[in-house]
C-alpha cells in the first residue's frame, strides 16, 4: 500500500497536523508518507538519519489507520 503526500503537509505544525488526523481530513499513512519524503529528499545534504524504517513506518502507519478508524 502506497500513500501520496497530499500538498501543503510539508510545512503543516505537528499541532495541526494531529487536528487533521483527529478530524479525518489525513491519514497516518499520508503524513508517513510526507515525512518520509522529506527525510529522502534532505538525506543527500544532511545526512541525518543512520537508517530510515519506510518498510515498517508505513506498516505501523498503516496500523494506526486502522485503530483509528475502529475507534
Amino acid at each position: 500500500m502506497t500513500a501520496t503526500p497530499k500538498t501543503g503537509l510539508d510545512f503543516t505544525s505537528l499541532a495541526a497536523q494531529a487536528a487533521q488526523l483527529a478530524a479525518g481530513a489525513v491519514t497516518s499513512a499520508e503524513l508517513t508518507a510526507a515525512a518520509l519524503g522529506r527525510a529522502h529528499a534532505s538525506q543527500p545534504a544532511l545526512n541525518a538519519f543512520k537508517h530510515l524504517r519506510d518498510d515498517e513506518a508505513r506498516a505501523e502507519a498503516a496500523d494506526a489507520d486502522r485503530r483509528l478508524r475502529a475507534g
